[in-house]
């Protein structure tokens, strides 16, 4: 239908395996688009996502970077709590659907805030852009002290003893 058809498009799901629209993107792959959303483990996908932020800056690949831009985008404005943490849950330790950011089960590893500063910092590398530093701050605040984070299983009175040095 899609090669009878040119106003026919594709839009990725998340996982395009499993679907029909792996065919697609073989047979028409100018007219499949990927969503770029982020999905899976938050400090996995972290550090793939700044090694290509790195790859895009060294080959000046813009396309490449704008991919980065979508994910990084769809983490910071849809799946990142205030604190600066990522991965609401402790199924996968993922990264899963937009607002998913319930308090009573955020999951938010301490290495997933180092993997998104990171990240963050691949992305700023290529664009001189506040909104990628202003990710960095929180990010590393919520590292050093935040005593109602379920990662933080120490009573708060020894809290003030865990400090963090870089």
């Amino acid at each position: 239908m899609a090669k009878a058809d040119e106003r026919i498009v594709g839009v990725t799901p998340a996982m395009p395996s499993g679907c029909s629209m792996t065919i697609m993107q073989r047979q028409l792959p100018d007219r499949v688009f990927d969503v770029g959303i982020a999905e899976g483990h938050a400090v996995r996908l972290c550090y793939l996502y700044t090694g290509v932020a790195d790859y895009a800056y060294e080959t000046g690949d813009k396309e490449l970077y704008e991919a980065c831009k979508a994910i990084y985008d769809d983490i910071v404005e849809r799946k990142m709590y205030v604190t600066g943490g990522i991965g609401s849950t402790h199924f996968g330790e993922e990264v899963t659907v937009p607002y998913d950011l319930k308090n009573d089960r955020a999951y938010t590893e301490t290495c997933a805030a180092i993997a998104l500063i990171f990240f963050a910092h691949a992305m700023l590398d290529f664009e001189n852009d506040a909104k990628y530093a202003d990710v960095i701050e929180p990010a590393v605040m919520s590292l050093d002290y935040y005593p109602f984070s379920p990662r933080r299983q120490e009573p708060a009175d020894q809290l003030d003893s865990c400090k963090l040095f870089l």
